[in-house]
């Protein structure tokens, strides 16, 4: 491929965000990653996925290879949390190591995929880190290895173990701060799918750590006019460092400058904008680390300068629609998160009956999804007494079990009826038809 103009960089940003999106119907932003795979823009999505899960299963180590190489922890990471989609946790448990080692080696298992990639669409190979040894991560993908396997510098196969039980994982090696915050921030949105901000509280605890730094007291809170309240789909640590990098940016520039803080929602997205005067200038490089933060949830970064004031505006998609899932099994509750990721709707969870009504006083949920096959009540039974009690029965429920009988249910009031497994597309459209947004 001649004559790009994107970086490694910027490619193996996007292909972890293809990743991490991998079965998401909604997928976009994917034009470097359809680029560098040889793939049309108009290609259909189906053709992506497939390549991706193709070279995931590339990197397959061969059966020779011992179990405890590191090409097999490499594989089995990308094979078990993209392609299978299993969680974290069930994956860190799979190929031997701690959730908390997981990240870091997700990171370098994607940088792995990332590279073949890029050495297949035949581009120039970028330059890698030294590592704390002198070494080269790239050795990973040296040729005299087969597939999978790493080399010594002799170039023979070699084998690093798996850590002992109770011992720490070695050091991270040395990277890019505003790489590492990006990956820091990539794998807490994986980790905690479908988490959102309260932007009020989230700009009230910048505001607050703002004040307490050297020249903080510099920096003058002219107004803050969010509505409460104003939910936005990032998680909010996420949405804290984006707005903390803006507000320490203008701190640093000790220009005495006032910011206005102006939140509010225009169509289906929630915006916050920062409005400067005197104007501060934004680095571009901390400009670009916000922009692949915000893309993250679909979100969008702009910015403007005139003589008097500077304006940074962010808008990400407004989450205003509360769904209660009563549900005793965790892993249809985590699916069903990733579900509602890039959608309108927000996820509340109850295990069972018990404390139910209570809940629902406390959350005042648009629509409530229901587990006939609960733990300590009859779901049948439930469903009757929301669909009764004066609090509850104009709240819309979506009967979801394996004991599907959509008679009964639709009989006993409820607004839909699905039968588990219950894939993104039907659950969106059944949230959409109770809650009156077909």
């Amino acid at each position: 491929m001649s004559g790009h103009s994107f970086t490694f960089e910027a490619f193996e940003t996007q292909l972890t965000h293809v990743l991490q999106r991998l079965y998401d119907p909604s997928l976009h932003s994917a034009e470097l990653v359809f680029q560098v795979l040889g793939l049309d823009i108009q290609d259909r999505l189906d053709a992506l996925q497939t390549a991706i899960i193709q070279a995931i299963e590339d990197l397959r180590p061969a059966d020779y290879v011992p179990k405890t190489a590191r090409g097999w922890r490499m594989y089995g990471i990308l094979y078990y949390r993209f392609v299978s989609n299993l969680p974290q946790e069930e994956v860190a448990e799979r190929v031997w190591i701690t959730p908390r080692h997981l990240r870091r080696e997700q990171s370098n298992a994607i940088h792995l995929l990332a590279l073949k990639l890029w050495a297949q669409a035949k581009l120039p190979v970028p330059p890698e880190p030294e590592s704390e040894a002198g070494g080269s991560e790239a050795a990973v993908s040296s040729d005299a290895a087969g597939p999978g396997e790493e080399t010594t510098s002799a170039g023979q196969p070699s084998v690093e173990t798996l850590p002992a039980a109770g011992s720490q994982p070695a050091a991270p090696p040395t990277t890019n701060p505003e790489k590492q915050l990006k990956d820091d921030l990539l794998a807490l949105h994986e980790s905690a799918p479908g988490v959102i901000s309260n932007v009020s509280q989230v700009i009230k605890s910048v505001l607050s750590l703002a004040e307490r730094i050297p020249g903080g007291e510099k920096l003058q809170v002219a107004s803050v006019q969010v509505p409460a309240p104003l939910n936005a789909a990032l998680h909010p640590s996420a949405l804290r460092q984006v707005l903390w990098m803006v507000l320490h940016q203008a701190i640093n520039q000790d220009a005495g400058s006032k910011v206005a803080i102006v939140g509010g929602v225009e169509g289906k997205m929630a915006y916050i904008e920062l409005q400067f005067s005197p104007p501060v200038a934004f680095d571009v490089q901390r400009l670009q680390t916000i922009t692949e933060i915000l893309d993250v949830q679909g979100g969008t970064m702009t910015h403007s300068t005139e003589k008097a004031q500077a304006v940074m505006r962010i808008e990400l998609l407004n989450v205003n629609r509360k769904i209660l899932v009563v549900e005793d099994n965790p892993d249809i509750v985590h699916l069903y998160q990733r579900y509602l990721v890039g959608t309108q709707y927000h996820l509340a969870h109850q295990v069972g009956g018990q404390g139910l009504f209570e809940r629902i006083a406390e959350v005042q949920p648009d629509a409530i999804v229901l587990d006939i096959m609960l733990p300590d009540v009859d779901g049948w039974d439930l469903l009757t007494r929301l669909l009764e009690h004066p609090a509850t029965r104009a709240i819309p429920v979506i009967v979801s079990s394996v004991v599907s009988d959509p008679d009964l249910a639709m009989a006993l009031g409820a607004a839909v009826c699905l039968s588990k497994p219950v894939q993104r597309p039907e659950f969106i459209r059944a949230l959409d038809q109770a809650t009156g947004q077909a």
